[in-house]
Order: C-alpha cells, then structure tokens, then sequence
C-alpha cells in the first residue's frame, strides 16, 4: 500500500511535534499535556483507543513515552480523512498550528 503524501507530511510533522518530549524527562516541565491532548483527539477522529492516564505513568519519562508510542499507533491505525481531522483540530500545518 502506497502512502500518501499528507500522511508522509503530517508523520514529519508530527515527529517533530513530538521531539520536545523527550523519553528521558527528568522532570514534569518536560512531560506537558500536549501528546494527551493529540491521543484523547486521535480517539475522538478514529478507534477509540485503550486511555494511557497519569495512573499508568508514575514519572515524566514514562508520561513522555507511553503517550508517544501511544500516538504512533493510532497513527498507523488511522485513514488520511482522520488524521486531517487532528491536524486540523491543532491548527494544521498554518503559523498557529501545533504541526507547522
């Protein structure tokens, strides 16, 4: 299956989103709200899917983690229209998005 080039685009996009939680935080400055908030919106658009929640991640590093493998995988499970309708719900790829 080929994949398309919005998907490429937003998975770059996203990538790069995703890189200022870093799997090592050392601290919960560094293990924000945000990847919740993109998950929580993925099962909105699509599946829904199993909750990771602050109950199953006891230090920032597991929060940061969790939450990303987390979102990689509704990624995969996901069709472009879905996936659009995230993008969009963040503000796309324009100035005021979270995935510019």
């Amino acid at each position: 299956m080929k994949t398309s080039t919005y998907r490429k685009d937003f998975r770059r996009r996203l990538a790069r989103f995703l890189k200022q939680f870093p799997s090592n935080a050392k601290s919960w400055a560094q293990a924000t709200d945000e990847p919740k908030d993109i998950y929580y919106e993925m099962s909105e658009h699509g599946t829904r899917f199993p909750p990771v929640g602050k109950i199953n991640c006891k230090t920032p590093s597991e929060w940061n983690t969790k939450y990303k493998a987390a979102i990689w995988k509704a990624f995969r499970a996901m069709s472009d229209d879905e996936l659009a309708q995230v993008d969009r719900a963040f503000g796309g790829a324009g100035d005021e998005g979270w995935f510019k």
